[in-house]
């Protein structure tokens, strides 16, 4: 009723509190605060707070708190944190999944491994990383993909910090980081006469032409309007943008430019958002103006790596 120790289970097992196995469980094992194994698991494990497994974990943890094993190609669910120091399928945690090797992990907070598949979470740290999407991914090598606010790259990788202009925002200073595979684009610009201010968040790729320093880039690219002092009382207006550059590297300087397909969206009184010079298809309500047409813009982006 409350709780076993046992040399092994081959079956099913349940315990109010706990579940002690000295050797290897098959099955399934459910308690109320928590399950161990000093052997090899082959089944599921479920418990109200922890799972533990001395051994290799083949099947199922789930754990109101915590999972533990010293190796995992299965699948760990946890409320707080789960920790593999092997090779792991699937990790789903509150807070963070550790792992040497991951196939797939998310996390509310962070995930780490030494080398990863797939990193889902806030923080996204990884040796060896395929693919990371958080706020903030850190890589090792360059070989990632990476989608985020801010990613870094330890060896290689881009860094950069440019300046750029198109026919709507005058002037902005851009951040660039990631992998040419796939990068994040923080920029911050104004426009005259209005005095609006922009912040816009991109993703973008870059495919190299040949061994030479020529390239093509992609972009997307979400431009929020602000007035210079940030207050736009409670009026909305944003840029989206898709865009084609065509680039030259060298030096760790790039030179791009090319055209963009640029949609402004806002609220009808925010006068202070001035309409683009021509439209291609323009829309006009009592609550929202619309514009779509095609622009330019050029720039250049310095890599301080």
């Amino acid at each position: 009723m409350l709780g076993g120790i046992t040399g092994g289970i081959n079956g099913v097992e349940f315990g109010g509190l706990f579940n002690i196995n000295k050797q290897d469980m098959r099955g399934l094992q459910m308690a109320g605060i928590f399950n161990s194994t000093g052997g090899n698991v082959g089944g599921i494990q479920m418990a109200g707070i922890a799972n533990y497994v001395k051994g290799d974990m083949k099947g199922l943890q789930m754990g109101g708190i915590a999972n533990i094993a010293r190796q995992s190609s299965g699948f760990q669910m946890a409320g707080i944190a789960n920790y593999t120091a092997g090779v792991n399928n699937v990790q789903m945690a509150g807070i963070a999944n550790v792992a040497t090797g991951s196939r797939f992990q998310i996390a509310g907070i962070a995930n780490y491994a030494q080398g990863a598949d797939i990193q889902i979470g806030t923080i996204n740290i990884a040796q060896h990383a395929g693919f990371q999407m958080g706020i903030i991914n850190i890589s090792e090598t360059d070989e990632a993909a990476m989608l985020g606010v801010f990613n870094y790259v330890k060896k290689g990788g881009l860094f950069e910090i440019g300046v750029s202009a198109n026919d709507y925002i005058y002037g902005a200073v851009n951040l660039v980081t990631g992998t040419d595979r796939l990068y994040s684009i923080l920029s911050f610009g104004a426009y005259s006469p209005s005095s609006n201010v922009s912040v816009g968040l991109g993703a973008g790729t870059r495919i190299q032409l040949g061994d030479s320093p020529r390239g093509i880039h992609f972009e997307l690219k979400h431009n929020q309007i602000y007035r210079n002092n940030f207050k736009n009382k409670g009026r909305s207006a944003a840029l989206e943008q898709a865009r084609i550059f065509y680039s030259v590297r060298k030096n760790k300087f790039t030179l791009y430019g090319g055209p963009t397909i640029n949609v402004l969206l806002r609220d009808t009184d925010f006068t202070e958002v001035k309409d683009p010079v021509y439209s291609i298809f323009e829309n006009r309500s009592s609550k929202h103006k619309f514009d779509l047409w095609v622009g330019a813009e050029i720039g250049v982006r310095f890599n301080l790596k």
